[in-house]
């Protein structure tokens, strides 16, 4: 337990690093990206319900790994598009709806989470 408990939280320090670093040296807009994101997204789910359909026991625990980890990452870089949307939204001095936007942010980081807990 306490060896998953360490993985889990190296696993994190080494998402949220990248992505500050990501941030800061990548000039990139991650707006564009949205339509791949919500596709990746709706894929991932489908896969998801189609590993606990149709796989067999082994496979379904070796599966069900590898999406989670997908999971992981896909969820870090919708925390990147939802930081470069207030980002943009204060750059052309767009007053942003808060609530919807720290809404998305915290799901963003609780799928993040969970996908990092059912990962192991």
């Amino acid at each position: 337990m306490k060896g998953q408990l360490n993985e889990i939280l190296f696993d994190v320090a080494l998402i949220f690093v990248s992505m500050t670093l990501i941030g800061f040296f990548d000039n990139q807009n991650l707006i564009s990206w949205q339509n791949y994101l919500f596709g990746m997204l709706f894929i991932l789910i489908l896969s998801f319900i189609a590993s606990a359909l149709f796989s067999r026991k082994k496979e379904k625990n070796m599966t069900h790994i590898w999406l989670s980890r997908l999971f992981v990452v896909l969820f870090a870089i919708f925390i990147a598009f939802d930081i470069e949307i207030l980002k943009e939204n204060a750059k052309i001095c767009k007053s942003p709806d808060y609530i919807n936007e720290s809404l998305n942010l915290y799901l963003d980081i609780v799928n993040l989470f969970s996908g990092l807990g059912s990962s192991e």
